[in-house]
């Protein structure tokens, strides 16, 4: 499978569990819809059909659950359940770069976002190509608002990609964003302009581009 390839193992034995989590992942850091696989909400549902049991595609959906802000273990004894749950079974048969997500997303959920966020950091330093963890520690750093956590972070791990990788363009999109909420537009806009050149879909970063624009305008209004 293409996740031992990259060096990023999954233990579940279901290969259709494996690529379903993989186009899962694939739609949520780009935001879109895979029409093919059925669209976001139908992946998941047929991930979890594929295999119930299997452990980062269960901390995936639960860690989006709780970074949608909607609800936490303090007020959802299911989620509460859930949660402790899949740290279990990560206990018993992940690995651990599994167990490591569990342990995150059960923090998240308890509402210890830093806690959580560090453990995706922590992940980083040993796998950087890791989507999950990118896109998770981002958006962390979004509802924590650290601005320069979330330039920072995928600053750090862009260097240690090939550029092939999966949803690589989005990266820069990401580092767009960061740089963006620490007030960098020039840096910010270098930024979506390479997102352009890669991915003429990311119409996110082209936004972020016109907002750059925006406010370097508005910055020298007022300096004049």
């Amino acid at each position: 499978m293409g996740w031992k390839a990259s060096g990023l193992t999954l233990s579940t034995p279901s290969n259709e569990c494996a690529k379903l989590f993989d186009g899962a992942l694939r739609q949520i850091v780009s935001w879109s819809d895979c029409e093919i696989l059925g669209g976001f909400i139908k992946t998941l549902e047929d991930m979890k059909a594929a295999d119930p049991k299997a452990v980062l595609p269960r901390a995936f959906r639960l860690g989006l659950e709780g970074l949608g802000t909607g609800t936490c273990s303090r007020v959802n004894e299911t989620y509460r359940n859930n949660l402790d749950q899949v740290y279990t079974d990560a206990q018993a048969y992940g690995n651990p770069r599994e167990l490591e997500h569990a342990k995150a997303v059960r923090l998240w959920g308890q509402g210890k976002m830093r806690e959580a966020t560090n453990i995706w950091e922590g992940i980083l330093a040993e796998y950087p190509t890791d989507l999950m963890a990118i896109k998770f520690a981002h958006d962390a750093y979004f509802f924590m608002g650290d601005g320069k956590g979330k330039r920072d972070s995928v600053k750090a791990v862009i260097p240690k990609q090939k550029g092939t990788e999966p949803c690589y363009s989005y990266l820069h999109g990401m580092l767009a964003f960061g740089f963006e909420e620490c007030e960098q537009y020039a840096e910010a806009e270098k930024e979506a302009v390479k997102v352009v050149f890669q991915s003429f879909k990311n119409i996110n970063m082209l936004n972020v581009s016109e907002k750059s624009d925006d406010l370097t305008v508005w910055r020298t209004s007022l300096i004049c």
